[in-house]
């Protein structure tokens, strides 16, 4: 028994110093905002994409306009 305690004594880390915890959570709150800049670039991207196809679609609908208008003044 007394073998037992002694490994487990041995075995048992002591808790971590403050300034350990300390330096942990800077690199938790890198990698936080590491992770919300990803975030944020990568809706950004999202977003102009989608304002291109927006602006492309309008093209497209102007385009099919005015081919409209040519195939009813050339008397269908």
């Amino acid at each position: 028994m007394a073998n037992l305690a002694a490994i487990l004594a041995q075995t048992v880390t002591p808790p971590p110093s403050q300034e350990q915890v300390s330096s942990g959570l800077i690199y938790v709150i890198a990698a936080y905002a590491v992770i919300w800049l990803f975030i944020a670039g990568y809706l950004y991207t999202i977003q102009r994409r989608q304002a291109q196809l927006k602006r492309d679609i309008d093209l497209l609908r102007e385009e099919e306009e005015r081919q409209k208008q040519a195939f009813y003044r050339s008397g269908q």
